[in-house]
């Protein structure tokens, strides 16, 4: 059976809630940013792809004006890793963990 893993909204406190010690503050600038130059839909889901898109060129100067490091590079980066969760790029994801532990403790996927 195949799980398909859905794309998530980005909301104010996306990146608060994913990346350990990231500030709150922070996280609301990146999403007003995010909204602000358009990288995001009405609902808060991602409108192109962010392995992709240009996100880097309006995010960069939000973490340099709040003094926080991070080479948004793909594979490295928290932000970028957590861009492609929402976007569903994503081949491995916690998203669907208790089904995975049911599956294996079980050999199915439904209900037990």
């Amino acid at each position: 059976q195949t799980i398909l893993v859905n794309t998530l909204p980005i909301t104010p406190t996306f990146f608060s809630e994913r990346i350990p010690d990231f500030r709150e503050d922070l996280s609301q600038e990146i999403y007003d940013t995010l909204r602000r130059f358009s990288f995001l839909d009405p609902d808060g889901y991602l409108v192109e792809d962010p392995m992709f898109s240009m996100w880097r060129d309006v995010v960069r100067p939000v973490l340099a004006r709040a003094n926080h490091t991070d080479n948004m590079e793909t594979g490295r980066s928290p932000i970028a890793e957590e861009l492609s969760l929402a976007w569903a790029r994503e081949g491995v994801t916690a998203q669907y963990m208790e089904h995975t532990l049911r599956f294996f403790e079980t050999g199915s996927f439904g209900a037990q």
